[in-house]
């Protein structure tokens, strides 16, 4: 049976590609068709996978999309706010979606999921200009900036955002639904750089602080984030076995 390597900040899991496992704190894992496996996040036993930047970033038992926890931040800074906590993700490990619950309170300007390729640079966002949901792919100083694929009717509500990565065509799908209502929004996109996925952030955005060309931020994030899915496939080169002849 091909066995893999997770790396998280701090832990690191062996975990069969086929089957599932036995999950790190706060992290549960379970195969899937296709020799895909799936990883979620739900806060329930700590935040001992992630890389926490933003101090006011926590877990809370007052707002729960799955289970008894979601993670979270209310802060503001004049300075601006841009990666709150950060997931390193395994080299070995092609990263085929990301979904992720939300919510943001009518004094955050906004914030999202923020993945970055494995040379540090951005590869697209996804999430709130409270109350719209907008998508980054092409970051370029001259591109097209953030598109708006849909708006909340409402704040303080839950909302279902999926990552679809299709890296052979360099392009990912970003499916919104409001959880209360049903609505929904998708669109297609350019990736920025085409490259990889080495870590997701959980990042402000505020849309008088962007600029194409530069990364988000913002100066008041009121947010929460739930059930936060990966899903995986095996790196095939990392299960090749070398043979040697006389």
């Amino acid at each position: 049976m091909k066995r893999r390597t997770v790396l998280t900040t701090g832990f690191s899991i062996t975990v069969a590609a086929t089957a599932g496992c036995v999950p790190t704190a706060g992290q549960t894992n379970s195969g899937d068709a296709g020799n895909n496996n799936i990883t979620t996040y739900g806060f329930e036993s700590g935040l001992e996978e992630w890389t926490v930047i933003e101090d006011a970033f926590q877990r809370t038992q007052e707002y729960a999309f799955e289970d008894s926890f979601s993670a979270g931040i209310e802060a503001t800074s004049d300075a601006g706010i841009d990666t709150i906590a950060a997931l390193n993700i395994s080299e070995s490990v092609q990263i085929q979606r990301v979904s992720f619950v939300w919510k943001d309170f009518t004094e955050s300007y906004g914030g999202g999921i923020l993945v970055r390729n494995s040379s540090g640079d951005l590869e697209c966002f996804a999430g709130s200009d409270n109350p719209e949901w907008l998508v980054i792919g092409d970051n370029s100083s001259d591109g097209p900036g953030p598109s708006y694929v849909g708006e909340s009717g409402g704040y303080d509500r839950w909302i279902q955002t999926e990552i679809e990565f299709d890296w052979e065509n360099n392009e990912f799908t970003v499916s919104f639904e409001e959880i209360q209502t049903g609505a929904t929004g998708s669109e297609v996109f350019a990736h920025n750089h085409g490259q990889d996925v080495g870590q997701i952030e959980l990042h402000g955005y505020q849309a008088r602080r962007y600029e194409p060309g530069a990364e988000p931020e913002t100066g008041s994030c009121q947010m929460y984030w739930d059930s936060i899915e990966i899903e995986s496939t095996e790196d095939e080169t990392t299960d090749e076995e070398t043979a040697t002849t006389d």
